[in-house]
């Protein structure tokens, strides 16, 4: 059987011949990773802080920096602190970078923890910041912007929620935002780890 001829378009040759696009974008992955080093020992010092009555095993296991390739097929690093993911409880603040796209933070309750943030569902609305949204999708896995499943959390209905999976705020920055992110980050974090569940 004949194999059909693969080719490159001049744009994928002259990057295939040119190893400086790679180096710089490995370079800027380090920086990234060091960044979020940077705002992990923030949210350390933020937690170590926190009155005895916020704290618990969530904090038991260290921030987690993790990276990859293919995140709608671009590179990206998060981190993940606190972290607790096991079947009956999911309690996390993940901070996540997407190349060519945005910074953003993201609180993820299921189970034991969601159910926790129910019964004082219409206090968090009520107290929620304009800029933080509430993902509606089927996926809390899902960390880009989308303005169909993400909506601000004030506007959205105590029953409606009730009816969700799971509960996950999400804010984004721009990737401008780089000089001030370990603090607007840390910001959202201090408030965030006093909601129940977290």
């Amino acid at each position: 059987m004949e194999s059909s001829k693969v080719t490159l378009s001049p744009q994928e040759w002259a990057l295939l011949q040119d190893p400086s696009f790679l180096l710089t974008k490995n370079l800027v992955i380090e920086k990234v990773y060091t960044l979020l080093g940077q705002v992990a020992l923030s949210y350390q010092q933020i937690t170590a802080a926190l009155p005895e009555a916020y704290q618990g095993d969530r904090f038991r296991l260290t921030p987690k920096i993790s990276r990859g390739e293919k995140y709608r097929d671009l590179p990206w690093v998060m981190l993940d602190y606190p972290r607790q993911y096991t079947a009956a409880d999911t309690q996390a603040i993940r901070s996540f970078f997407g190349w060519g796209s945005e910074f953003s933070i993201h609180l993820i309750l299921q189970g034991e923890s969601r159910e926790r943030w129910l019964t004082n569902a219409r206090q968090w609305i009520e107290t929620a910041d304009p800029e933080w949204m509430i993902d509606l999708s089927d996926d809390p896995w899902q960390h880009h912007r989308d303005e169909q499943r993400c909506i601000p959390l004030f506007t959205m209905n105590e029953q409606e929620l009730k009816k969700r999976p799971f509960i996950k705020y999400s804010c984004w920055q721009p990737l401008t935002a780089w000089d001030t992110l370990p603090e607007q980050w840390s910001s959202i974090f201090i408030q965030w780890v006093k909601i129940p569940g977290t």
